[in-house]
């Protein structure tokens, strides 16, 4: 038993080092349009860095994070959407950022998609303000994993190729993202920390050998 509770703690003290590793490469990248896409990078390394693990789930594993962090840090969540609530209101309205505007829908004509998106979009903004007024656990949830789809397609915009700097289309969903992952990335670390021998898995690829480049066995048969 001493032993799996030392090894839970090397592994949650390894993903705190890792989050703030990646936290202080997008500290030290300036502000602006030159640079947003990159400080958006490096906070979501960070934030993949908080929740990934080993073993794969049947749901994704980012939604079951932010369910755990939505139970245990939902008053720090609570006040990042407060305080960036025009900024999350903005981001869920940018077309180029929602899902729905990339996927095909079954649709007769343009005018029935204007009116489901717009629906869509309604729907979202009504969650976020049931979120922040209500203050309840199960629709913080709902409204973070709404915000997580879209910044996570303009994460996925920028690592295929799609928006390649200032010059690139789209710039203010990667100013707006770069903003959010900024105030709700601290929030998770903090979860975690507060919460070291909670068991939050085993994050992937664990430091093997004591020196770079060291040849050494497989983590799986040591």
């Amino acid at each position: 038993m001493a032993k799996k509770r030392k090894e839970l703690l090397q592994n949650n003290q390894r993903r705190v080092a890792r989050m703030r590793i990646w936290m202080k490469q997008a500290e030290e990248v300036p502000h602006g349009d030159e640079h947003d896409h990159i400080r958006l990078l490096f906070y979501f390394i960070a934030y993949e860095a908080a929740y990934q693990q080993e073993k794969v789930s049947k749901e994704p594993q980012w939604k079951s994070f932010n369910r755990v962090v939505s139970r245990f840090a939902k008053i720090e969540v609570l006040k990042a959407l407060q305080a960036h609530r025009q900024d999350v209101e903005n981001l869920l309205k940018l077309r180029q950022a929602n899902p729905y505007f990339w996927y095909k829908q079954q649709v007769q004509n343009l005018k029935e998609w204007e009116n489901k998106f717009k629906h869509r979009v309604e729907s979202s903004l009504t969650q976020l303000d049931v979120a922040i007024e209500a203050e309840q656990r199960v629709e913080v949830i709902k409204i973070l994993d709404l915000l997580f789809e879209n910044l996570r397609l303009v994460r996925n915009q920028i690592v295929h190729g799609g928006n390649a700097g200032r010059d690139s289309r789209g710039r203010t969903q990667v100013n707006l993202a770069a903003s959010l992952m900024e105030s709700f990335v601290p929030c998770f670390l903090e979860c975690i920390e507060t919460r070291i021998s909670k068991d939050w898995g085993n994050p992937p690829f664990p430091r093997v050998g004591s020196e770079s480049d060291q040849e050494c066995k497989p983590p799986w048969l040591a």
